[in-house]
């Protein structure tokens, strides 16, 4: 399990089947994304889950370690240590999220390690305090994204039209291997 950063031309060829596919850079955004894998294999298939920074509109009113109702079914909250501003008391909270809902199966060769100890100082902690939650509470997370994506591709709760097209996006994923092969010389 580590961070990657995804290619950018693969995103592009997945979300012209989903757009809910993640971007990697967006005009608001402050940082590359990256997502987590392999969260589950599925045959051949290996899914990678966005990290994504949390919304207070995405939290429970006043409590920073509870999703509201509509996310706590299809996100895996990541939670780190935070200092309150005025008083200096250390506190937990919800800080990122992995996209489970959009995860999405990524070839191998589509993928580019994210180096913790090349990010800058202050984003390379709170990187690294992500990452190790992560990792403590893999088994759990592997756990939760097979339950969504046995629920998305069975059509259980409705959670096919809460997630990616899983299906859909194998599919893409397999054209794209095929039309991305590189040629043989004769």
């Amino acid at each position: 399990m580590k961070f990657y950063y995804v290619k950018k031309d693969y995103l592009d060829y997945l979300q012209q089947i989903d757009s809910r596919v993640m971007n990697k850079d967006g005009v608001d955004y402050k940082h590359h994304k990256f997502v987590l894998g392999v969260i589950i294999s599925i045959g051949k298939f290996k899914y990678y889950a966005p990290v994504s920074s949390i919304k207070e509109a995405m939290l429970k009113e006043n409590d920073p370690l509870v999703l509201s109702d509509k996310y706590n079914n299809i996100v895996y909250p990541i939670i780190t240590k935070d200092k309150d501003s005025i008083t200096e008391k250390p506190y937990y909270k919800i800080s990122a999220f992995l996209r489970i809902d959009f995860m999405f199966p990524v070839p191998d060769n589509q993928l580019e390690s994210l180096i913790i100890n090349r990010l800058p100082r202050a984003r390379k902690d709170f990187v690294q305090e992500e990452y190790n939650y992560c990792k403590k509470h893999f088994h759990e997370i592997i756990d939760f994204a097979t339950n969504i994506y046995n629920q998305a591709v069975n059509n259980i709760n409705n959670m096919h039209n809460k997630c990616c097209l899983f299906n859909a996006l194998e599919a893409t994923h397999d054209k794209w291997i095929i039309n991305n092969k590189p040629q043989t010389r004769m």
